[in-house]
């Protein structure tokens, strides 16, 4: 095997990094030595394996698989020796073409054949030496047949996994560059979904940024340990965890005690952002920055439509939003990332229950477009816990898949699993508007009454 391969492998391995060696370029494929591909195919397998989707093996399992494997690390990057290597093997394809051509020459081949060949074989070199603002389909056709076969292998299932298998089967997983919109009235949990999709990623050992504009950072990291754990919310926050609970969380938090802000082992890293010392809120431009450095590979923006716009010229509400929404989608494509966000449904669409339909999303015009799946919250309480709740989760735009409605169990005291694969929304929502009219509140999701004016009488007010 070519140093260079060992290199990269022994890197990938120790720094657990085959997310940067996706996005580099490096797949199957890449590989020129037999044992290479043999040892690189063997890692790519493992870590797109559901049982244990985005786990990089460490030393010792890889040396149980190939005994003779030599690991040589280095401080390099992937990408870097990706670079190299292709570079390497530019080279070496060349002097192989020129070699073939003086071959064909001295055999005594016909000048025209020996042009057709040399046209052909130096436009595939140019290519793979040129960087272009575009891919001819040929030059593409090795990542295609990968991703085949990992979707192959993997069930249909080509990104990071959300928790609730619907959303797989519709989308197949969060894929680089989606822009993902969940919205909802007020009290609807939409920082609590986004909060079980977090920690499913970290559970996939994925390393995480999360944004937030609607609770401050302690409380967002609450919730996410909260749902890693397993562990009763309420009684977290008061610090009435029984034994088994408090020893979790206790075991869980020396996980990180040791561990330095670049850290690439088994523990991925998960950022906390706010705006706290800010004078004025973040605009997406300033997050960008921050993502570059930390390199997430999925971002959580909570509350996208408080964020302050980096078009100054956008000076209405609608196009302050649109103006973040198209930010964001750049972003997630310039970084080749998931991006994940909230924000609210309009009042005019609060009954709005049908698949397909996002006019009820607010500011629409600035987000339909940009989102690749948009997910609107529906909450009802639960109807066998105490104190819980059922949220209806209504699919109204998903790019690649089709869209069905499900509902899962929204308790922070431990439950946020599936309750049911499929639902009709509009029995959901009778039960949603009973319940809210049962208490007096409004069925958009708040418990308070309507403001009223007070009527005139005489000179005074009632």
């Amino acid at each position: 095997m070519s140093h260079i391969e060992l290199e990269i492998i022994s890197n990938i391995v120790d720094k657990r990094c085959m997310h940067e060696a996706k996005k580099a370029g490096v797949t199957p494929l890449f590989f020129r030595t037999p044992e290479g591909a043999a040892v690189f195919d063997w890692l790519w397998e493992q870590y797109h394996d559901p049982k244990h989707f985005g786990e990089v093996p460490n030393r010792q399992r890889l040396l149980r698989a190939f005994p003779s494997f030599e690991f040589c690390p280095s401080p390099n990057s992937v990408n870097a020796l990706y670079t190299e290597a292709n570079h390497a093997y530019l080279l070496k394809d060349t002097e192989q073409l020129l070699m073939n051509l003086n071959n064909m020459l001295a055999e005594g081949y016909d000048a025209a054949d020996i042009l057709a060949e040399a046209t052909v074989k130096i436009r595939d070199l140019q290519l793979e030496a040129t960087d272009t603002d575009g891919d001819f389909l040929h030059s593409c056709a090795d990542q295609l047949v990968t991703d085949y076969e990992t979707a192959q292998s993997t069930g249909g299932i080509t990104g990071i996994p959300y928790p609730y298998d619907p959303l797989n089967d519709m989308t197949g997983g969060m894929q680089d560059q989606d822009l993902v919109y969940i919205y909802g009235r007020p009290g609807m949990m939409k920082s609590w979904l986004l909060c079980v999709i977090a920690a499913e990623c970290f559970k996939s050992k994925r390393r995480t940024m999360i944004y937030t504009k609607e609770v401050n950072k302690i409380t967002m990291m609450k919730r996410v340990i909260s749902v890693i754990l397993g562990i009763d919310y309420k009684k977290y926050r008061k610090g009435q965890l029984d034994d088994t609970q408090r020893d979790a969380f206790y075991e869980f938090m020396s996980l990180f005690r040791e561990l330095s802000e670049d850290w690439e082992g088994e523990v991925p890293g998960m950022y906390f952002v706010t705006d706290e010392g800010c004078k004025k809120p973040r605009t997406v431009a300033q997050l960008m920055a921050i993502a570059e450095r930390v390199k997430p590979e999925v971002m959580f923006v909570d509350g996208m439509y408080l964020m302050r716009s980096d078009d100054r010229s956008a000076q209405k509400e609608n196009e302050r939003v649109k103006s973040i929404s198209r930010a964001l989608k750049a972003g997630a494509q310039r970084l080749n990332i998931p991006v994940i966000t909230t924000s609210q449904a309009n009042r005019e669409g609060k009954n709005s229950i049908n698949v397909g339909d996002t006019e009820d999303a607010a500011f629409s015009d600035g987000v339909s477009q940009d989102a690749d799946v948009m997910l609107r919250l529906f909450k009802a309480e639960h109807p066998t816990i105490v104190g819980g709740n059922s949220l209806m989760v209504v699919p109204k735009k998903i790019r690649e898949g089709v869209p069905t409605p499900f509902v899962i169990n929204a308790c922070p005291s431990e439950d946020w699993s599936i309750q049911q694969l499929s639902v009709d929304p509009r029995m959901f929502k009778q039960l949603m508007d009973q319940q809210e009219a049962a208490k007096g509140g409004r069925p958009d999701g708040s418990t308070t009454k309507p403001f009223q004016k007070p009527r005139k009488k005489g000179n005074f007010r009632e």
